[in-house]
């Protein structure tokens, strides 16, 4: 809706439209932000910067859907799922141990932490950072390295589709990670300024770190 595009007089301004006038200028933090803080034992965090965060490190839709998912706290799991009757236990798909929502899926799951340590030998040639509670949430936002970043956002897309069968394998995000490759090299083909920044994104992934063997 468009607000004072033009004059209007007062007798013809109406209490609806000064209603909305009103309601416009409201702006209200979401009530995900302030659970997430809480969740993460921090006081602020560079919100605009970590919801952008993935629309620099992937040119793939469903990256960035399932990123704003979990910065916003609304990736349904098992614990949800339980609660609205479309799942048969609120229990973690791999471990069996604790409830299945965001924070232990992506961190305190032995079983993820476990992948993402094989994650890190793997790529130890890249230095990536530990899997942080914020990072769970927002990604490695405060690092600027767009592979860093997609790896991570891979690797939780490709632990929630295992769900369903327990069980979750490094070739898998190595897989999917190839996959994204070649779609942002077909995507930026014909956009010099993309494909640039695309290629010195993947440049210091070496073609050996992304066979699947």
């Amino acid at each position: 809706m468009l607000y004072l595009t033009k004059m209007v007089p007062v007798e013809k301004l109406k209490s609806k439209f000064a209603y909305g006038i009103l309601l416009h200028g409201i702006k209200l933090p979401p009530i995900s932000e302030s659970k997430i803080l809480k969740k993460i034992q921090k006081e602020n965090v560079n919100w605009p910067q970590a919801y952008t965060l993935i629309n620099h490190s992937t040119l793939d839709t469903y990256a960035r859907i399932f990123h704003f998912k979990c910065s916003h706290n609304i990736l349904y799991l098992n614990e949800r799922l339980f609660k609205l009757g479309l799942a048969d236990s609120p229990k973690c798909s791999f471990c069996k141990i604790k409830n299945e929502d965001i924070f232990h899926l992506f961190y305190e799951c032995t079983f993820s932490k476990k992948l993402w340590r094989q994650i890190k030998f793997h790529f130890r040639e890249i230095d990536f950072p530990e899997i942080t509670p914020e990072s769970v949430f927002l990604g490695f936002y405060l690092i600027d390295n767009s592979l860093v970043n997609i790896v991570n956002i891979i690797f939780k897309i490709t632990l929630y589709k295992a769900r369903h069968k327990g069980k979750c394998y490094i070739n898998q995000i190595i897989s999917k990670l190839l996959s994204i490759r070649q779609i942002e090299e077909n995507i930026t083909m014909h956009d010099p300024r993309k494909r640039n920044y695309n290629l010195r994104k993947w440049e210091n992934c070496p073609e050996s770190l992304l066979s699947v063997t």
